[in-house]
């Protein structure tokens, strides 16, 4: 596969195609090495491909929400502040 290169309008070089890949395979933990193997086998290949995107939707989702529990909980108030009226 040519290695491509993507540039923005002002000439920011931005990921290859090869880059892509090999970022999207490794969050779904699919070595080069298993690449090779299961691509010839269409039924093992399909079968993990499913897996890998199963757990990779959980573990973003999971990710998502530790995030917005975070954000949720916010500080806890540490003012001391007595309204004097």
């Amino acid at each position: 596969m040519d290695n491509y290169m993507y540039f923005m309008a002002s000439g920011v070089e931005v990921d290859s195609i090869n880059d892509s890949l090999k970022d999207a395979l490794s969050q779904c933990d699919i070595t080069s090495s298993q690449l090779k193997m299961l691509a010839s086998d269409r039924t093992d290949w399909r079968s993990m491909c499913k897996s890998a995107v199963q757990d990779f939707e959980a573990r973003r989702v999971h990710e998502l929400e530790a995030k917005r529990d975070l954000r949720k909980s916010g500080p806890p108030s540490a003012s001391s502040f007595q309204c004097q009226i």
